[in-house]
């Protein structure tokens, strides 16, 4: 899901985690073999090529994984949201009165019938025909107009695999609950998942008495599926612990969980040394960045460490359960070390040469060197790098694929004792050495016109695209 979405997808018991971009278990893939082409002034290419496309269906699920649940992303889309009846009201994103994060659902049913609305993309593919799909969410009264009562009650709907729209009503467990302006509501219901190939999703119904043009907001929505039909609302009974420091590394033990189990956590820090730990609300969206009081969250993290960033004085950890509870934070007042010396970046760097990084030297510092990373990537002592006095020199001609491209390059250097040293090193491309296809031809059927012409470029030793504008006739 792009950051356009309102809701951003965890995955849990997969091998596959949580990283922006999401596989798909019903991709479909075509093959298409390409045709050789000729130019009619000049020859620019003869080859045969095999391209593969993989084409995604209209939900983001990840393969092979029967535990997959979504949380509340902080988004003013609303992507597929609307009412099932689609007949009269309105459902709109606001940046006022939310929850957790920016922006929470209106919803304007302009009737005093149940209605109820739904979004597609809070929903579950659990893949398996057994087991229950849970859904949670907050709601209060933004504005009665007039109403003498308004209820919400959590239903579910389903859609077959691969498809979109209303989809068609889940029997699902729930009470109807009733609203008030003052205070956020925490409504929940369950189905049982009888259908391997179906998609579950939320479709929140209200009801309004005495007044079309109340307004209800939703927020903080987690869906999950789990073989219990009790809906988890019970918070970690323990947090993290055994925190600890080492330079830049932070490590825990997690808490327990008897619900769902613990399945992450939510790195905070502070520059406050004295900062109380922070309190998160279940199922509250807390993205990068986010700020509780004193604390920015740094990360969501499935593992058990992190390495530091920045000089906070103070770091907070807090698991999470399957259903977005959260248990208390754990926390731990570090020190990252001494200070490291400043790098300064080369000027007109290119792949084709070494990259000479300056520092004014500490012996000691470039001792307890233990790492050097180019955009996260591992370099090789001696092979991809050299330190001497003074000077880092990266060696593209080492062979690591992270220096032979161009572009800005985030260097980072971890020294024992020390806080971490980095520097942003803008890469250019070498000197014109060949010209190569950037846009493969696709040929639709064979003797026809390229549905996609070819693109070539001047590129250098390495493949990456120069600035030559030179006039290059192919043999």
């Amino acid at each position: 899901m792009d950051n356009n979405q309102k809701f951003e997808t965890s995955v849990i018991e997969s091998s596959f985690k949580k990283s922006n971009m999401y596989t798909n278990p019903n991709q479909k893939i075509n093959n298409q073999s390409m045709r050789s082409c000729n130019s009619t002034k000049s020859r620019l290419l003869m080859m045969l090529m095999f391209m593969t496309f993989s084409f995604l269906s209209s939900f983001n699920s990840m393969g092979q994984a029967t535990s997959i649940w979504y949380q509340t992303k902080d988004s003013s889309a609303l992507n597929t949201g609307f009412f099932g009846s689609q007949t009269a009201g309105t459902l709109t994103s606001v940046n006022t009165g939310a929850r957790t994060g920016t922006f929470a659902y209106a919803h304007a049913p302009a009737s005093t019938s149940t209605r109820y609305w739904y979004n597609s993309l809070i929903g579950i593919f659990p893949q398996v025909a057994t087991g229950n799909a849970h859904m949670i969410y907050w709601a209060r009264v933004s504005a009665f107009n007039g109403a003498t009562s308004i209820t919400t009650t959590p239903s579910l709907r389903y859609v077959n695999s691969g498809t979109s729209g209303a989809g068609s009503s889940q029997t699902a467990t729930s009470t109807a609950t009733t609203l008030n302006a003052s205070t956020w509501t925490r409504c929940t219901g369950y189905t049982a998942v009888t259908n391997a190939s179906r998609v579950y999703f939320a479709a929140p119904n209200n009801t309004h008495t005495g007044s079309t043009t109340a307004v209800v907001l939703y927020d903080d929505f987690v869906i999950y599926y789990d073989a219990s039909t009790t809906t988890d609302i019970t918070a970690p009974s323990s947090g993290p612990s055994a925190l600890s420091n080492s330079g830049t590394a932070i490590s825990w033990t997690n808490g327990s969980d008897a619900g769902t189990g613990v399945q992450g956590s939510i790195v905070l820090v502070s520059t406050n040394a004295t900062a109380a730990a922070p309190t998160l609300l279940d199922q509250g969206f807390y993205g990068a960045g986010s700020t509780i009081g004193d604390w920015t969250v740094a990360t969501n993290t499935t593992s058990t460490s992190w390495t530091l960033t920045g000089t906070p004085a103070k770091v907070a950890v807090v698991n999470y359960d399957k259903a977005y509870n959260y248990s208390t934070a754990g926390t731990i007042s570090v020190s990252v070390g001494s200070a490291s010396p400043t790098l300064t970046a080369a000027v007109g760097a290119t792949v084709d040469n070494d990259i000479n990084i300056t520092f004014t030297d500490d012996a000691s510092w470039r001792a307890a060197i233990t790492s050097v990373t180019v955009n996260g990537t591992a370099l090789t002592a001696s092979t991809d790098y050299v330190l001497s006095a003074g000077q880092l020199t990266l060696k593209p001609s080492g062979g690591k694929a992270v220096l032979r491209s161009s572009g800005s390059k985030a260097i980072a250097i971890v020294s024992t004792g020390y806080a971490l040293a980095e520097v942003t090193q803008v890469v250019g491309a070498g000197v014109p050495n060949k010209v190569g296809v950037t846009t493969q031809p696709v040929a639709l059927y064979n003797g026809f016109t390229l549905g996609t012409q070819p693109v070539a470029a001047i590129q250098d030793q390495y493949g990456n695209t120069t600035s030559s504008t030179a006039t290059v006739t192919a043999a």
